[in-house]
């Protein structure tokens, strides 16, 4: 994959201390219920706080230099959309366009096919970035580019479908046929008969995911990365289920349910080592499993108005309501993760001289926070 275009800027390192915090402003009092909390003043809404909240953590990170700037945010655009255009036209030889529109009758999604290019863009770029530690050969590396993207649409469209109350998720996708697949990583137990078209969609897309992977079945870490990708597959169902039901969940269902799927992304790409140390690979795990948990969380901010209204799970209103968090508390959390992944990163990385890479995970918290703007008339973050 060619991501380095011309006037793409050279990665620059985070001026990041992991000693250096914010100042915590607690709320100032404060009885905190289900749709109105304290922030600066009393009896803001859910949208005044997630806007509060999404310019507060957009100056944040870009004090500490964890954001693009303006121009390299422009690049990165325009990377998601070339590169979303071009896998669009072998993807939907996995599953049709015809598919997709009969699916797209409930949903009423008028924009469905941008939404598509635009998650293969980005999901390519976010599993190159993943799987960079990895000390994989230069000719296997698209091959895992192209399952990692795969992971990212198949979740993507899994919650598109579910969330729109309008598709079953035991009929979307079975976990006891998924279970029978994983066992041997054969996508032909997720084959027909099909009983709707959002299930045809989900599992042939699975079906090309387990196929990619068996071309390295071979592999003497087969066994270790296939009983770990079977785990967290099955757990990432499983907090979908009770995510779901919005009644049996806790945090950690929230927490799994975001960041395993950046897991499922890049920790396939140790296949291609004929041999690893195992804590490499756990390791490894650990810091896709915090890239996940970060993209939550940025998520969580971004949806916090819809979530609260629509009664789906939300982090931040978890530490807000339930565990009686600050939000600069909130902030500081996520800032500290932000700095400790790129650092890992930084000591890790294969690829450094790919002038783009640092643009893949900053872009993308730029854009779910919606994008570069004036920040100036929040008042500054002092350490």
């Amino acid at each position: 994959m060619d991501s380095d275009f011309d006037e793409c800027p050279e990665y620059q390192r985070p001026n990041w201390d992991p000693n250096l915090g914010v100042k915590l402003i607690e709320d100032p009092s404060g009885t905190r219920t289900q749709f109105s909390i304290q922030y600066d003043r009393p009896n803001q809404s859910a949208s005044d706080i997630s806007g509060r909240m999404k310019r507060d953590l957009l100056i944040a990170f870009s004090e500490r230099g964890l954001l693009p700037s303006e121009a390299a945010y422009n690049v990165f655009r325009r990377m998601i959309s070339e590169q979303g255009k071009r896998i669009a036209t072998s993807f939907f030889n996995v599953v049709s366009k015809d598919d997709w529109n009969a699916v797209n009758q409930l949903l009423h999604r008028k924009t469905l096919f941008a939404e598509i290019q635009r998650i293969l863009g980005i999901g390519a770029y976010l599993t190159e970035f993943a799987i960079d530690p990895v000390p994989i050969d230069a000719r296997f590396r698209r091959q895992f580019i192209e399952l990692g993207t795969l992971a990212n649409i198949i979740g993507a469209t899994y919650d598109m479908f579910v969330d729109s109350g309008k598709c079953d998720p035991d009929v979307v996708l079975s976990k006891i046929s998924l279970n029978r697949a994983l066992s041997r990583l054969d996508g032909l137990k997720l084959h027909p008969p099909y009983t709707s078209a959002s299930q045809k969609i989900v599992s042939e897309m699975m079906g090309q995911y387990f196929r990619l992977l068996r071309r390295f079945s071979d592999s003497s870490n087969v066994r270790l990365v296939r009983d770990l990708l079977r785990a967290d597959v099955l757990r990432l169902l499983d907090a979908e289920a009770k995510t779901l039901s919005k009644e049996r969940y806790n945090e950690q269902d929230v927490r799994d349910k975001s960041a395993l799927l950046f897991v499922l992304m890049g920790l396939p790409a140790w296949l291609a080592l004929d041999r690893v140390e195992p804590n490499q690979v756990i390791n490894h795990r650990r810091w896709l499993y915090n890239i996940g948990d970060l993209l939550g969380w940025v998520d969580d901010v971004a949806d916090l108005q819809s979530d609260i209204k629509y009664a789906q799970p939300n982090r931040i209103a978890i530490w807000l309501y339930q565990k009686n968090k600050g939000i600069y508390q909130i902030i500081q959390h996520v800032l500290e993760m932000a700095g400790a992944i790129m650092d890992e990163w930084e000591q890790n990385s294969h690829t450094r001289g790919s002038r783009c890479q640092g643009l893949a995970l900053s872009g993308t918290v730029l854009s779910w926070l919606g994008g570069p703007g004036d920040f100036t008339q929040s008042q500054p973050w002092t350490s």
